[in-house]
């Protein structure tokens, strides 16, 4: 071999020397699944997602944990890096970064829509978490919240809740009840967001829901309908944080509800002791106020009336570095719908209905304010044009400043 082709060789192995090591860099370490909670906890908050794979030896937790792993091995982010079920972090190298699924919260939820038929929902709230091991601190959370929803011809049975559930984690693939779902809902929907996710090393600046509270009118209505003050809150923040994740691209710091623990969040990885992870502190603040609920009928017949469920909210977000208001604003809608006579109408699913619809157009107003849209679902003496000035300055100066 003569010195030119020598030479060629060498540098041709430099090279591909430095492609694989550079490769190796962009790996991000994928740390699989975890509970928000300690497993005591997270049994008695979560006993269908806990059944199906709290028990980390049984056959269906193994499978679906490999299942994950599998599907998130070289996915591809938006950063260009790459999720690895198999990567070493590199603490050496000052590669400290690593991402996990972790699982917040789950609810299973009937309404009997008429006598001969019942709805049945099973929801999820999950994020995708960027964490720092070594410092053990939370890097950045982006909230996902998924819904398997079918309707029955008879009041649903515990096997009926069971089978939903299991199809969350394993898909439907018999398709008894959903036709295009022969995987597992909860890891294609996990893959699709992940891939959409913009995962750092840090951010400059964080936003977190801080603080929701409750008007007399709207507790007197939770009270009248049994439902539970705290989940309450736990609902809002979720919603808001998850519609702010995916329609605005940018990291939700998890909403925690003690002030005890609001610069901690707790984590039970399978195999793996419980660990505490630090909470950066957010720079900008959303606090919301539940201000009522309430019911109008628009047309009625003897047999038939259109009713409009309306829920009302008031949404400040605060500038913690330069302690100032960026909006302060109450915003209520409507959701309309027709009901025969033969119909049960449950009051509390279309109050929740109304309020989670209204918290996410609020979030697409900030993004994109419409004028029209404000003239319709904003109260209070502002103008129109105030208020949508308002909006894109929280835009400006909110959401871009954690984008950057």
């Amino acid at each position: 071999m003569n010195l030119k082709s020598c030479l060629t060789s060498i540098a041709l192995l430099i090279c591909l020397i430095l492609s694989v090591e550079g490769r190796g860099e962009t790996q991000i370490p994928f740390s699989g699944i975890a509970f928000t909670s300690e497993l005591s906890l997270a049994r008695d908050s979560m006993p269908y997602t806990f059944g199906i794979i709290g028990d980390e030896d049984s056959n269906k937790s193994t499978n679906f944990r490999n299942n994950l792993r599998e599907k998130a091995e070289g996915k591809q982010l938006k950063n260009g890096a790459f999720l690895s079920a198999n990567a070493q972090n590199r603490l050496k190298r000052g590669q400290a970064l690593a991402v996990a699924l972790a699982i917040e919260r789950e609810r299973m939820l009937e309404t009997k829509l008429s006598d001969d038929e019942y709805q049945l929902s099973f929801d999820i709230d999950a994020t995708i978490l960027a964490f720092n091991f070594d410092e053990k601190a939370i890097v950045s959370s982006h909230p996902i919240r998924l819904t398997l929803l079918t309707s029955l011809p008879r009041k649903p049975t515990e096997n009926d809740r069971s089978k939903l559930a299991n199809i969350m984690f394993f898909g439907d693939t018999e398709k008894e009840w959903f036709e295009n779902l022969s995987e597992s809902y909860l890891i294609t929907e996990f893959m699709k967001a992940v891939q959409d996710t913009e995962i750092r090393q840090a951010w400059r600046s964080h936003i977190r829901v801080k603080n929701i509270d409750l008007s007399p009118q709207a507790a007197k209505v939770l009270k009248d309908l049994d439902q539970d003050p705290d989940y309450m809150r736990q609902l809002i923040a979720s919603s808001v944080s998850s519609s702010m994740s995916t329609r605005l691209m940018i990291p939700v710091l998890p909403y925690v509800k003690s002030q005890a623990i609001q610069s901690s969040m707790t984590l039970k990885f399978f195999e793996t002791d419980l660990m505490n992870f630090k909470i950066p502190e957010a720079s900008f603040h959303i606090d919301l106020t539940l201000r009522g609920f309430g019911s109008k009928i628009l047309e009625e017949t003897n047999r038939t009336k259109v009713v409009s469920y309306i829920s009302g909210v008031q949404v400040q977000i605060i500038d913690i570095d330069f302690d100032a208001s960026r909006m302060k604003q109450k915003f209520q809608a409507g959701n309309v719908k027709r009901l025969t006579s033969d119909m049960t109408e449950n009051l509390w699913h279309e109050y929740e209905l109304s309020l989670l619809s209204l918290l996410d157009q609020i979030v697409i107003q900030i993004d994109k304010p419409d004028k029209k849209w404000v003239e319709k679902r904003t109260t209070g003496k502002s103008k129109t044009r105030d208020i949508v000035k308002s909006l894109k300055n929280v835009k400006k100066q909110v959401i871009d400043q954690v984008r950057s």
